[in-house]
């Protein structure tokens, strides 16, 4: 579903997604086919799990992470970083 709303919508500067969602896509795989397709959208993740995860599955190389619990205040300065970068 992601992946069809991203295809049908040109003008997302910013996909925030969990790592883990259902149907089998995660948040890597996400923001993987989204380097591959759109490689100017930028991609914010997040997650309960530690870092050690994103660091395993290469996840720093395809997008930043906003660890679980976070603050209204820290989402918006991730989010102000992803759309910098």
């Amino acid at each position: 579903m992601a992946k069809a709303i991203i295809a049908a919508t040109p003008y997302i500067h910013l996909v925030f997604s969990d790592i883990v969602m259902p149907g089998g896509l995660s948040g890597f795989d996400l923001a993987r086919w989204i380097g591959e397709q759109y490689p100017a959208l930028k991609v914010l993740l997040t997650s309960g799990f530690g870092e050690e995860i994103v660091h395993t599955n290469g996840g720093d190389q395809l997008a930043r992470l906003l660890s679980k619990p976070y603050s209204a205040g820290e989402l918006a300065c991730a989010i102000k970083a992803a759309l910098q970068n």
